[in-house]
């Protein structure tokens, strides 16, 4: 009997002949947090941050061929130094399990405008990502008409192209009320593309 024999007898006999470390454990969440190098004043800039730590969420569950259920943004100010402290988080549940960036980035700014007090100044925000599900496990909202497979395509290519690029050449900028697409130095994705080959 060979080895793979061998070892698919012990399996049958129930008797583990994989390690563990070969077994990629299941995530449970997905967290994009940073400390702002100066304290962010506007709320501008607030949306600015979380937009590009969604978006990074967003890539990390395609990567890891997952999908969310629910998102976790918050925000706080330094409570070592002497401005006000203010600290909060709210969180909410997507329609549809999802890993589409433009779905992540634009209820994480939804919560965030939510959270935002003026008057502060923030040193901190972060996104998770919980309730994590293979992607290939979807449950469509009754109400849903996006075309799934077409927007799963372009942000594939969107992480194609950040990969080849460097990070954040095509990102989501959000300015006003509305999030959209845009590249880095005002060129249209479609510009890049055509660079690309």
């Amino acid at each position: 009997m060979t080895v793979t024999g061998g070892r698919t007898v012990y399996e049958l006999r129930g008797i583990s002949c994989l390690p563990l470390e070969l077994m990629e454990p299941t995530r449970k969440g997905i967290a994009a947090t940073r400390s702002f190098g100066a304290p962010v004043t506007t709320w501008r800039e607030m949306r600015e941050a979380i937009a590009s730590y969604a978006t990074r969420a967003a890539e990390k569950m395609r990567r890891y061929k997952v999908a969310a259920e629910d998102i976790f943004v918050f925000m706080h100010t330094n409570n070592f130094n002497n401005d006000p402290f203010y600290s909060n988080g709210a969180s909410a549940r997507f329609a549809e399990t999802t890993n589409d960036t433009g779905e992540v980035v634009a209820l994480a700014v939804r919560l965030g405008q939510r959270l935002w007090r003026d008057g502060f100044r923030y040193s901190k925000t972060g996104i998770m990502i919980t309730e994590l599900l293979p992607e290939t496990i979807w449950q469509p909202a009754l109400w849903g008409d996006l075309d799934r497979e077409r927007r799963e395509r372009a942000w594939k290519a969107m992480d194609k192209l950040n990969a080849t690029l460097g990070r954040d050449t095509p990102h989501s900028r959000c300015r006003s009320q509305e999030c959209r697409l845009e590249a880095q130095g005002g060129a249209s994705v479609a510009s890049l593309d055509n660079k690309m080959g």
